[in-house]
């Protein structure tokens, strides 16, 4: 079974930090879009029958948006 990624506790803040973060930060905010995007079409590979190149293509670009959120909220 398939289940959303939990970004918080990787980056180790709450729900309300984030958001509070992405209120002043339009950055940030594309970035966790753009990661839910990907989560979200990550999850949908994995509960269907798609190929592994292509769930393993989404999972790396997941981890590359995660690491720019890092990078942009510990500069």
């Amino acid at each position: 079974m398939s289940a959303k990624h939990n970004l918080l506790a990787d980056l180790n803040i709450t729900a309300e930090e984030l958001a509070t973060a992405e209120q002043s930060d339009a950055r940030l905010n594309a970035l966790h879009e753009k990661y839910n995007e990907i989560d979200r079409q990550v999850v949908e590979v994995e509960a269907g029958y798609a190929d592994e190149e292509e769930l393993t293509a989404l999972r790396k670009q997941r981890l590359a948006v995660k690491d720019e959120i890092v990078a942009h909220l510990n500069p």
